[in-house]
């Protein structure tokens, strides 16, 4: 279901764009506050804040009520497995990319145009390691990771939020957005649950599904045809 509804948002948004007059490509940076939703009862959900997203996208403005656009970003991802009397964590660093498409409407106000979208896209997993975090100091001590700890290959997600931008983005220069989204991963983190061992021949099963908040500033540039 969720890779025909991404195909059609690919299909709609120039369908929905024949009147447009702005096109716009841009970079974000800002931070990911993630709630990893346990799977295995009995485990406790675990919080992850201030993770770092960068991302680049190229949309396009109609005259009327639409927008739309294709990005991909990479976001920095620390997953919690076990957390240890003394305080310490235990976990896996995992840096994801992702490309999306969003579509939504635009909202011009006096100084400020509020840009609604809902967003369909998918996340690869490229790179993973293992970690353990003392207070702010963190070190890894595993590069190779078992194969039962191979996460999903291609992870979809459904993202709706909102684009802040001043109402003179028409013009043809740069300008600031802010902008403020709620994400949500249907498919669990790992193919299986995996079998963390905490300490020797003790094991903790983990199992995830991941919500994310996040808040991000860009830079945009404005073209007109």
């Amino acid at each position: 279901m969720a890779k025909y509804f991404f195909i059609f948002i690919l299909l709609f948004i120039p369908a929905i764009m024949n009147a447009q007059v702005t096109h716009s490509l841009g970079i974000t940076a800002g931070i990911s506050n993630v709630y990893y939703k346990s799977d295995i009862k009995g485990n406790k959900n675990f919080v992850s804040i201030f993770s770092p997203t960068i991302s680049a996208e190229y949309s396009k403005h109609n005259d009327n009520v639409f927008w739309g656009g294709v990005g991909f970003g990479f976001t920095l991802r620390q997953v919690p497995f076990y957390v240890f009397p003394t305080g310490q964590k235990a976990g896996m660093n995992i840096a994801e990319i992702w490309l999306r498409a969003r579509a939504g409407l635009k909202i011009e106000r006096s100084f400020t145009t509020h840009l609604p979208y809902l967003s369909l896209g998918f996340a690869h997993h490229a790179d993973r390691e293992s970690f353990i975090k003392d207070g702010n100091s963190s070190f890894t001590y595993l590069n190779n990771l078992d194969s039962n700890y191979t996460a999903t290959n291609f992870h979809p997600f459904i993202e709706i939020g909102n684009k802040i931008i001043n109402s003179t983005f028409r013009d043809e220069k740069r300008n600031v957005s802010f902008t403020f989204a709620l994400r949500y991963y249907p498919v669990a983190l790992f193919k299986s649950p995996i079998q963390f061992e905490y300490d020797f021949q003790q094991f903790k099963t983990v199992q995830y599904h991941i919500i994310e908040f996040s808040i991000i500033a860009g830079l945009q540039r404005n073209f007109h045809k």
